[in-house]
């Protein structure tokens, strides 16, 4: 799973994609899984969720995979640092690196390797 990560943030950089449409992608699947998140919180059955939110039957084990591996904190930090990563790709912050490096870090992230990334500059 994580060379197949890494393999994707690098034909996403070298085919020359947005990096504001990736984290966008990135940020609306952390939204929907924060919400399936609290409801299995919340007591509600995985299988229930899933099938309410309509997950394909091909991502089903890749989701619950998620929900498993994280926590309801862990995906609201993520659309956090994924909000960071949005306003550098628009100019607005100021970061260390590459943003392609930051959103390698976010993948693996999701995968369950932690990867520590550098801090933003407030105003360029």
């Amino acid at each position: 799973t994580t060379d197949r990560v890494l393999r994707i943030i690098n034909n996403l950089k070298r085919d020359g994609s947005e990096p504001i449409l990736v984290i966008w992608a990135l940020a609306r699947e952390a939204r929907e899984i924060l919400e399936m998140s609290s409801q299995v919180v919340q007591g509600q059955k995985i299988e229930t969720v899933l099938k309410r939110h309509r997950v394909w039957a091909s991502r089903v084990r890749f989701v619950r995979q998620a929900l498993e591996r994280h926590s309801e904190s862990y995906w609201q930090e993520l659309l956090g640092r994924l909000s960071e990563l949005d306003q550098i790709s628009k100019g607005r912050r100021v970061e260390i690196g590459s943003i392609w490096n930051q959103l390698e870090s976010v993948a693996l992230s999701i995968c369950g390797i932690s990867v520590p990334y550098l801090p933003t500059v407030r105003n360029p």
